[in-house]
């Protein structure tokens, strides 16, 4: 895979977030309803929002939970912070963008709490939220642990047929066992539950070399990881990356490049045009917004 490849695969992707994001502004009312609700939640604890309209001629109601609210406003916050950061690509757009994320954490949290699965959220998902948590928040990695837990006992059997197509996202596993390891967090027993999952040839080779001074062993592996990632990335529930969040942040290569900062490595030359964009943010200090931890304070 060559840099036109990965250039044709974001320009592809950022449009695909533009559609998207443009179809959740089509309906002006109903973002107005999603602020507002978010809203409420924040300062009344209210837990459950209502909002009609109106269609050949009937009125519709429709009612959210708080799950239903923190999934369709995190998704709508998650799409303008893409789009934000894509053209600022500074500082503050970068803290403004991990701080959207942040809502699909918290829609987690809330699950666990209500001991429930979140609609489309699925493995991959949770240990890709794990990585981003053990990076920028890991004072909710506990209970995201814990809800890692509840999502494998609740799980649905699959048939044959797809858990061998879905078993790819479970290379995820040793990769995010590693990160967890290296920075230092103690979560034992879901480390012995995942870490027995074989590893991608490409993230070993990773994990193996993550640490190395040489630039092209670095850049090798850098640009394999990309490679798979973006093999992974369709819209295909059964593949690690098929959320449009994790197409465009790939945090388990993020995950490794940050490990090297932290131990003084340089990563400044890795120049892949799925990762270059957020090299001069890895490992830079990050507070949660006021807003994010009123949220954080009701979940």
């Amino acid at each position: 895979m060559n840099s036109n490849d990965e250039k044709d695969f974001l320009k592809r992707l950022l449009k695909s977030i533009e559609k998207s994001f443009s179809s959740r502004q089509y309906d002006p009312d109903y973002v107005q309803f999603l602020e507002a609700s978010e809203t409420s939640f924040i300062r009344m604890n209210k837990e459950e929002f209502t909002t009609t309209f109106e269609e050949f001629g009937e009125t519709f109601t429709t009612t959210f939970d708080v799950l239903g609210i923190l999934e369709n406003v995190g998704s709508l916050h998650i799409e303008a912070a893409i789009l934000h950061f894509q053209k600022r690509q500074d500082q503050h757009s970068f803290d403004q963008l991990i701080n959207s994320y942040y809502y699909f954490i918290l829609l987690q949290l809330r699950a666990q709490r209500e001991q429930l699965l979140a609609s489309a959220v699925f493995l991959p998902d949770i240990v890709l939220s794990m990585l981003l948590s053990a990076l920028y928040f890991p004072q909710d990695f506990p209970t995201l642990a814990d809800y890692f837990s509840l999502y494998k006992q609740q799980e649905k059997e699959l048939s044959p047929n797809l858990a061998g197509r879905s078993a790819v996202y479970t290379h995820l596993f040793p990769l995010y066992s590693f990160v967890v390891e290296k920075t230092n967090i103690n979560d034992i027993n879901t480390i012995a539950s995942v870490s027995t999952s074989p590893a991608a040839n490409i993230y070993q080779a990773a994990m193996d070399h993550v640490f190395s001074s040489d630039e092209d062993t670095v850049c090798n592996w850098v640009n394999d990881m990309v490679a798979f990632h973006i093999a992974g990335s369709k819209d295909d529930w059964t593949l690690p990356f098929n959320n449009l969040i994790w197409q465009y942040f790939p945090v388990e290569i993020l995950s490794l490049l940050t490990l090297r900062a932290k131990n003084g490595l340089s990563n400044n030359f890795i120049n892949n045009p799925l990762i270059k964009t957020f090299i001069p943010f890895i490992d830079q200090q990050f507070e949660l917004s006021e807003k994010s931890q009123l949220l954080r304070s009701r979940v």
